[in-house]
C-alpha cells in the first residue's frame, strides 16, 4: 500500500500507510472545509457513515499535524496515497498546495463553508481559549512555529491582540483558502454546503451529504448520527470547542471598521458563496 515517509537516511521513518478497505469497488470521494466552519462535524459525521458503506477514512492533513510537518514541508509523493477506489479523503481545512490531488477531476466531492466574518471570529476564541496545540508544536524548538499555519503562532496572535485587530491581521490567510476553494469550485464540479444552511438542519444535511455521493445507509443509522452530532449549546462557552452556533456572531463580537475591512477583504468570495453584504 501506497506510504508517506520523512526525514533522510537512517533517520527517515513512516509516517502513515493507506489502510486496507472493505469496499475496494466504491468510488473514493474528498471531503473538503475551512477552519471553524464545521470541519470537526463534518469529519465526526462521515467518519461514522464511512464503515455503512464500506469506505475508509482518511485523513492524512491530520496526521501531518500531529507529527508537526507545516504545509509548505508536506512531501509531493503524498498525491500517491489518493487512490480511485475505496476511500473517503478528509480533514481538509484549505486545498493543498504542496502535493496534487490526482483523482480530484474524476472523484464527487464536497466543500462545508462559512461566513468568513464568523469563521474568523470563531478562529479568535478557539486559538485564545479551547483550540489544543499538537504535542511537538512547543517553545523547546521555536523555528517550528514560524509558518503562520501553526497553532502556537496563532494562539500568540490572539494573545497579542483583542478580537477586532485579530481578524483582520489574520483575514488574508482565511481569504487565500477561500479564493483556492473559489478556483476549485469553478473548475470542478464541487457539492457546496453552508454552515448556516446546515447546523441546525443536520438530518437532512446527512441525507444530502449521502445522496451526493450515492452512498446507502439504512435509515436507522442515519437518524442515529444526526442525533449523536446536533450539538446547539443553550448559553456560548467560549474554552469549548463548540462554543456557539448561531451564524452572524461577527456582528455581536465585531466593531463596525473591522467588519467593513472583512467586506472589502472578501468581497468577491462572499458573492461566490452566496453571502450577502450591506449596499
Amino acid at each position: 500500500m501506497p506510504s508517506i515517509s520523512l526525514g533522510a537516511g537512517d533517520r527517515r521513518r513512516t509516517i502513515f500507510t493507506l489502510p486496507e478497505t472493505e469496499n475496494t469497488s466504491g468510488n473514493s470521494v474528498l471531503a473538503l472545509s475551512m477552519p471553524k466552519a464545521g470541519s470537526v462535524l463534518l469529519e465526526q459525521v462521515l467518519r461514522d457513515l464511512c464503515p455503512y458503506v464500506g469506505l475508509s477514512y482518511v485523513s492524512i492533513m491530520a496526521t501531518f499535524f500531529n507529527h508537526g510537518v507545516a504545509d509548505e514541508d508536506i512531501p509531493a509523493e503524498t498525491s500517491e496515497i489518493f487512490v480511485p477506489k475505496g476511500y473517503c479523503y478528509g480533514g481538509f481545512r484549505n486545498w493543498p498546495q504542496s502535493f496534487s490531488i490526482p483523482i480530484v477531476a474524476g472523484s464527487r466531492k464536497i466543500l462545508l463553508i462559512r461566513d468568513p466574518r464568523d469563521m474568523l471570529v470563531s478562529h479568535y476564541y478557539s486559538m485564545l481559549l479551547s483550540h489544543p496545540a499538537a504535542s511537538n508544536l512547543d517553545e523547546e524548538n521555536p523555528d517550528t512555529e514560524e509558518g503562520l499555519n501553526s497553532v502556537a503562532r496563532w494562539r500568540r496572535l490572539a494573545e497579542a491582540n483583542e478580537i477586532n485587530s485579530y481578524v483582520v491581521k489574520a483575514a488574508p490567510v482565511f481569504a487565500q483558502f477561500m479564493q483556492d476553494y473559489r478556483l476549485l469550485c469553478e473548475e470542478h464540479e464541487v457539492r457546496i454546503f453552508r454552515y448556516e444552511d446546515i447546523v441546525f438542519e443536520k438530518r437532512k444535511w446527512i441525507d444530502d451529504l449521502c445522496d451526493w455521493f450515492e452512498w446507502k445507509v439504512p435509515e436507522s443509522a442515519l437518524d442515529e448520527i444526526a442525533i449523536r452530532h446536533d450539538i446547539v449549546p443553550n448559553t456560548e462557552n467560549p474554552d469549548q470547542h463548540v462554543r456557539q452556533v448561531s451564524p452572524g456572531d461577527h456582528m455581536r463580537k465585531l466593531d463596525g471598521p473591522a467588519i467593513g475591512e472583512l467586506n472589502n477583504i472578501f468581497s468577491n468570495d462572499m458573492n461566490f458563496f452566496g453571502y450577502p453584504q450591506p449596499a
